[in-house]
């Protein structure tokens, strides 16, 4: 997992694997970059996600809650919700 801040947006990038031993590093990157403050938008990018499981799924919802009770965007990268069958 990456993340990166592009001025007031934060990019949290997942790549391989997205399942109960690397989401809560995706959880730590999101927490990290909300502790910090600043910024007001949030993007998911998943284009490099090959695989992602209930736990991944359950970390994306915690950040979606999260940004909808601060009333911060989220946008995911629309490989995401493509069939990689």
């Amino acid at each position: 997992m990456q993340q990166a801040a592009v001025g007031s947006r934060t990019a949290l990038h997942t790549a391989g694997r997205v399942d109960a031993i690397s989401a809560p590093e995706l959880l730590e990157s999101y927490e990290m970059a909300a502790g910090r403050g600043g910024f007001k938008e949030v993007c998911v990018a998943a284009d490099e996600a090959m695989y992602m499981s209930s736990s991944g799924q359950r970390v994306l919802r915690m950040i979606l809650q999260d940004c909808r009770a601060k009333k911060i965007p989220v946008q995911c990268d629309s490989a995401l919700l493509s069939d990689r069958g």
